[in-house]
């Protein structure tokens, strides 16, 4: 950051302005931001994920799709920004960060009616996941 701030005052003359340091100040923050979540490497991180996925052990013995086959090719999709495709491999993909992320949050916030929002994701989930097993299966047949 220091290294920036050193070249943008070499090359910006009114620098010292309170408009524009307050434009400095937002451009170094939204740099060290896209460098914190790693988007300028998200090609790398995509790479290195379709090359180390897991091998479901259920599809790999007994030649049957698990419950949660789809679900890391699902992750990459969405990752890409391929929503729709993502939702087509596992439709409860989605759902399942949402959950977390409630999750997540009602802990530490300790929300009013947490729980019971809860069990209905929890269940939302589970429908969708055996729901999106038995269409899997009935592709094979």
């Amino acid at each position: 950051m220091k290294v920036i701030w050193i070249w943008l005052e070499s090359k910006w003359d009114n620098i010292n302005e309170p408009k524009n340091l307050i434009y400095l100040k937002l451009l170094c923050l939204l740099q060290g931001s896209f460098y914190f979540l790693g988007l300028l490497r998200m090609n790398e991180i995509i790479t290195f994920l379709e090359n180390n996925l897991l091998f479901c052990p259920s599809k790999e013995f007994i030649g049957i799709e698990c419950l949660g086959c789809g679900l890391q090719r699902s992750f990459i999709l969405l990752i890409k920004g391929e929503f729709l495709n993502s939702i087509i491999m596992y439709p409860a993909l989605i759902p399942m960060l949402i959950m977390i992320g409630y999750l997540v949050s009602h802990i530490y916030f300790d929300f009013k009616n947490g729980a019971s929002i809860l069990k209905y994701f929890y269940f939302l989930n589970i429908i969708l996941i055996v729901a999106n097993y038995f269409i899997k299966q009935l592709s094979y047949i």
